[in-house]
């Protein structure tokens, strides 16, 4: 008998959202986070996916979605676009300067959605063929099924000198601190909070151009979008190996743009009005 039932889970919302239709919840909304029906599921999954997380919203009262991108996924209601917020009071910025070294860092699970293995062999190209007087650094962190895989590639590449792997990071302050360039190079992602908080350190971000992160990242201004492979995330690397002046613009940019778009607080007060039981 609860008034109000949010559910934010793709595959058990689709449940719990009949659930709380059957049992007389008076408003009941739903956050899509991420789709179970992308182009990397094979056809047949994606179609009943599809079609039961387009059943489920004619049980809810509210579909939010994280992005604009997938509001054209859910013909059938109205979707809000309410954005992921950070909590900025929780990240401490200190100043740095990019002098003889630039760290380049990937944050993140080590599966095939987040697609580590991209990072290590854009990271392999770039230190085969940057000529310049910059030291690229880097960081693999982040633990998950391809673990061992990545252990095994780094050292197939002789990398074990050049990417560091320290595994979960509990200390994100820390973490970001000591990094230039967060490379993310994901083959489908709904948001990516990482950006925000990367981005709050004046870190601009390396990313695919999927989903939603194009309204999260902005090419060019916030940092880079590009299509394809570890190639192309190299070529992206090496932009701001050659042009450290591009990392401080774009930096500047991001701080600026996240803290006024992906805050806590404007995320909270657009869920308050949502909780409005009239």
């Amino acid at each position: 008998k609860y008034d109000i039932i949010h559910t934010n889970s793709t595959k058990p919302g689709i449940i719990a959202r009949v659930a709380a239709r059957c049992s007389g919840s008076k408003r009941i909304i739903h956050t899509v986070h991420g789709i179970a029906f992308h182009a990397h599921t094979n056809i047949l999954t994606r179609t009943v996916y599809y079609i039961l997380e387009n059943i489920a919203t004619l049980f809810g009262h509210v579909n939010v979605t994280v992005n604009k991108k997938y509001v054209k996924y859910y013909p059938f209601v109205k979707s809000k676009v309410i954005y992921n917020g950070v909590d900025f009071t929780q990240l401490t910025p200190n100043k740095k300067n990019i002098e003889n070294e630039m760290h380049f860092a990937f944050l993140g699970r080590l599966d095939e959605q987040k697609n580590p293995l991209d990072f290590i062999k854009a990271a392999s190209i770039v230190l085969r063929n940057y000529t310049g007087d910059i030291k690229p650094k880097f960081t693999l962190a982040g633990e998950g099924d391809l673990h061992e895989q990545c252990c095994n590639m780094i050292a197939d590449l002789k990398l074990e000198n050049r990417i560091s792997m320290p595994g979960w990071i509990k200390d994100k302050n820390n973490f970001f601190n000591d990094v230039d360039v967060l490379c993310q190079p994901s083959k489908w992602e709904a948001f990516g909070l990482v950006f925000v908080e990367a981005a709050y350190f004046r870190i601009p971000s390396i990313a695919t151009h999927v989903e939603g992160i194009p309204e999260v990242v902005l090419d060019s201004e916030t940092g880079i979008l590009y299509n394809g492979d570890a190639e192309a995330l190299a070529e992206c690397m090496l932009v701001y190996l050659n042009n450290q002046s591009m990392i401080v613009e774009h930096g500047n940019n991001a701080k600026k743009y996240v803290t006024e778009k992906f805050s806590k607080e404007r995320m909270i007060a657009e869920y308050s009005s949502l909780y409005s039981i009239k």
